[in-house]
């Protein structure tokens, strides 16, 4: 710079040098080039800078702390030394007090150290290991702070507490090792792992477990007292002896199952109760048959043991009962009675009788139980028109049994009918003139339009509805009634009485439905022909929880 007037110019004066902010890194690429020794090459445009600071992060987002201030222009490799660990680096640019943007974050470096505490896997914390056991199974996962696979290994032991370590050494990348089952037993067994990396050092001890060897308890089947036992009579008295030297029975599981390995019963007695008596309310089991008895009996120590017994019966059963069985085809239904047999010498007594109808399905109504002989019970409202199947059974004191079977079969004769009345159901009308019936199912739903859609949803329930209309003709006395039409449930007086009946009613069709429902009744008689009355009913299924069909 210089001056000028009218004279002239001065001569020329020289300022001082100003500089621009330096540049920010561009990036820094970091790598370990020694066990603990981090070197840093920095990609630096910065052409005005005197120095560049170095900061490390062990997440690369956050906790950054400063490593050092290396002076250059500019400065392209630092190096570090930061121990061992994962770490990020950072650096700007600065030139006296001008400062250049941090650069990123560099990539992660894994600078070589020892592993943390390993996790131990196996044996697990209180567990109970048995004494027959040759070997334990030790196993663990080497947890590197560095990447590193394990290079070797240290077990160590102990039966007292850690006072004193037994110890094995593994070398390689094994992370399990078998060692030999020597302890005494009860002995718990406390033991603990640690391991080495690539670094030279052993990480630190893992946490310590500990199990327990103990000896695995005996069990056996006393009673009944070998295998194939034929049992004449009832109860099953099951006992058995149990042997433990490291703990005592907590619990007994058995179960009985037949030749085809169906369980028939099973129980868990708790405690040390070593036999029970199975009453016949709870098993009888079939004459003639083939069992097993299945027991595993479990130690406080925490093993278990396991026998088992076979068993077949051979009783000597009460006689045969008598049953007597009479069908009333006016009124749809059949009446049975019960008689006890004649017991030969020996026979064991009959104590009570019962007496059953098969069901379809093979399961059985009861009718009558733990009577006397002689009782007789009304069948009243059985399928029509199919073969029904009753059976007597006679009872021992002790629960054993002996069956009669008798066939019988109700026949509609084309008739609907429907029971009814405060008396289980005795009252009974029926129409088979000119009659037809109909019946329909719908599954429960709700139809839902919804807003430009053309066609609905539809959304299906599990309920259905059962519905069902019967219509015909009735005589209105039995003067005039033909013969096969002329009873009092087939005539109107009957009908009458249903229209009034508030109840539910028992509607039977011919060959065999059967439904509890709700009905409506209506009759109608012309003028024209008053010797008939027309009928219709219509019926709807509803539960009835207390009527056994």
């Amino acid at each position: 710079m210089r001056a000028q007037n009218a004279a002239g110019f001065s001569a020329y004066a020289t300022s001082g040098t100003t500089y621009n902010t330096p540049a920010a890194p561009r990036g820094i690429v970091a790598s370990r080039s020694a066990v603990n020794t981090v070197m840093l090459t920095i990609d630096n445009p910065a052409l005005t800078a005197t120095a560049l600071e170095l900061q490390r992060s062990a997440s690369g987002t956050d906790g950054w702390a400063a490593v050092k201030t290396v002076p250059g222009s500019p400065v392209a490799e630092a190096e570090d030394e930061p121990g061992g660990g994962t770490f990020y680096y950072r650096a700007r640019n600065t030139r006296a007090s001008l400062a250049s943007d941090w650069s990123a974050a560099s990539n992660k470096v894994v600078t070589i150290v020892a592993p943390a505490a390993p996790s131990l896997i196996a044996p697990a914390s209180g567990v109970t290991l048995p004494k027959t056991q040759p070997t334990v199974s030790f196993s663990w996962k080497h947890n590197p702070i560095d990447g590193s696979e394990q290079s070797a290994a240290q077990l160590q032991h102990s039966v007292n507490g850690g006072s004193t370590w037994t110890a094995v050494q593994v070398t390689g990348d094994d992370q399990e090792t078998a060692v030999a089952n020597s302890w005494e037993k009860n002995a718990i067994v406390t033991w603990r792992v640690r391991t080495k990396g690539a670094h030279a050092d052993y990480g630190p001890w893992s946490s310590v477990q500990a199990f327990k060897v103990c000896q695995v308890p005996s069990v056996a089947i006393s009673s009944p007292a070998a295998d194939g036992t034929v049992l004449n009579d009832v109860p099953l008295n099951v006992a058995w002896t149990y042997t433990d030297e490291s703990g005592t029975q907590q619990r007994a599981a058995l179960s009985i199952a037949d030749s085809q390995e169906r369980e028939l019963w099973s129980t868990v007695v708790q405690g040390p109760t070593a036999s029970l008596s199975i009453p016949s309310s709870e098993l009888l089991p079939e004459n003639h048959g083939s069992f097993r008895i299945a027991l595993t009996a479990y130690s406080t120590s925490g093993l278990a043991a396991s026998a088992s017994r076979t068993f077949s019966t051979d009783y000597e059963e009460p006689a045969e009962p008598g049953l007597q069985v009479e069908v009333d085809p006016v009124r749809g239904s059949v009446a049975a009675t019960v008689f006890e047999g004649a017991a030969a010498t020996g026979v064991p007594r009959t104590a009570s009788l019962g007496l059953f109808r098969a069901r379809p399905d093979g399961t059985l109504l009861c009718l009558a139980d733990g009577v006397a002989s002689g009782t007789g019970v009304t069948d009243l409202y059985p399928p029509l028109d199919c073969d029904l199947c009753y059976l007597a059974v006679a009872y021992t004191e002790n629960g054993l049994t002996a069956r009669t079977e008798r066939a019988a079969r109700v026949p509609s004769g084309g008739a609907v009918f429907f029971n009814f009345g405060d008396h289980g159901y005795a009252d009974v009308a029926k129409v088979a003139m000119d009659v037809e019936w109909s019946t329909s199912v719908a599954t429960d739903s709700e139809v839902i339009d919804t807003a430009g859609a053309e066609d609905p949803l539809v959304f299906f329930g599990t309920a259905k509805s059962v519905e069902g209309g019967v219509s015909g003709d009735v005589w209105r006395n039995a003067a005039n009634a033909p013969a096969r039409w002329s009873d009092e449930a087939c005539r109107a007086e009957a009908f009458e009485r249903l229209a009034a009946d508030t109840g539910i009613k028992i509607v039977r069709y011919p060959s065999g439905s059967v439904m509890p429902a709700h009905t409506s009744c209506k009759t109608a008689t012309s003028a024209a022909n008053g010797l008939v009355s027309s009928v219709e009913v219509t019926a709807r299924k509803v539960r009835a929880d207390e009527l056994v069909l």
